[in-house]
C-alpha cells in the first residue's frame, strides 16, 4: 500500500508554487472532451459536466486544466483533484475562483506545474476542480470522488500513481471521507494535502 503522506504534497503544492509562470495567452488544450458537449473555457480551464452517483445532484459541474502538451503527446500525467469549501459551492462556476483556490492560481496564468528538487524534471498536472452543486451543503464525500475520479481515469490520461487530492473547508471534510470511508478509494492516492 502507498504511504499517504501531508507533508509531501504540502512540498509539492510549495514547489509548484515557486515554480509558477504566468502566462497571459488564453490557450487551452482543445481535447475533445466526452464529458461536455462543448468546450467552454472559464478562467483558462475547460467547464465541464460530470456525474457524481448522487440521486440529490446526478452530475455537477467542473473546471479541469490540461497541461498544454496534452493533446500533441502521448503521455499520462499526475492528476490534483482540488476539492471546494462552502463558500464554493452551488450553481454559479465562478465560485471556484476564490482566492487562494487552485482555479484561482491558474486563471491568473499559473500552469499547474512542479519542478521536483530531487531529479529536476518538471511535472506538468491535471487539475480537476468539482463544484457541489448544493449551496452551504457538507460538500463531497468518498463515493462522489470514486465515481468522478473513474470517469476521469476512464477519459484523460492520468498517471494513476501520481493522484493528488486536497481540499479545504467542506473540501477537507470530503478528502478525510475519501481517505478513512474507502480503503480502495484511500489506495489510489499518491498523497492528500488537507
Amino acid at each position: 500500500m502507498r504511504k499517504l503522506s501531508c507533508s509531501a504534497f504540502t512540498l509539492l503544492l510549495f514547489l509548484c508554487s515557486i515554480s509558477c509562470t504566468k502566462e497571459s495567452s488564453q490557450t487551452v488544450s482543445s481535447s475533445v472532451n466526452s464529458l461536455a458537449k462543448k468546450i467552454n473555457l472559464v478562467g483558462r480551464q475547460q467547464q465541464i459536466t460530470i456525474a457524481t452517483s448522487d440521486y440529490t445532484y446526478p452530475t455537477s459541474q467542473a473546471l479541469l486544466w490540461l497541461p498544454k502538451s496534452y493533446d500533441s503527446s502521448n503521455k499520462r500525467f499526475p492528476l490534483i483533484i482540488a476539492l471546494d469549501g462552502v463558500g464554493e459551492q452551488g450553481g454559479d462556476i465562478n465560485l471556484l475562483f476564490h482566492t487562494g483556490t487552485i482555479a484561482k492560481h491558474i486563471a491568473d496564468g499559473w500552469n499547474a506545474t512542479a519542478v521536483n528538487p530531487v531529479d529536476h524534471k518538471l511535472s506538468k498536472f491535471i487539475v480537476f476542480s468539482p463544484q457541489c452543486p448544493i449551496p452551504n451543503g457538507w460538500g463531497w464525500s468518498s463515493p462522489h470522488i470514486k465515481t468522478m475520479l473513474g470517469i476521469l481515469k476512464a477519459t484523460y490520461r492520468i498517471d494513476t500513481t501520481r493522484i493528488y487530492i486536497t481540499g479545504y473547508s467542506a473540501g477537507g471534510w470530503g478528502l478525510w471521507s475519501c481517505i478513512t470511508d474507502d480503503s480502495s478509494l484511500c489506495k489510489q492516492f499518491a498523497a492528500i494535502g488537507p
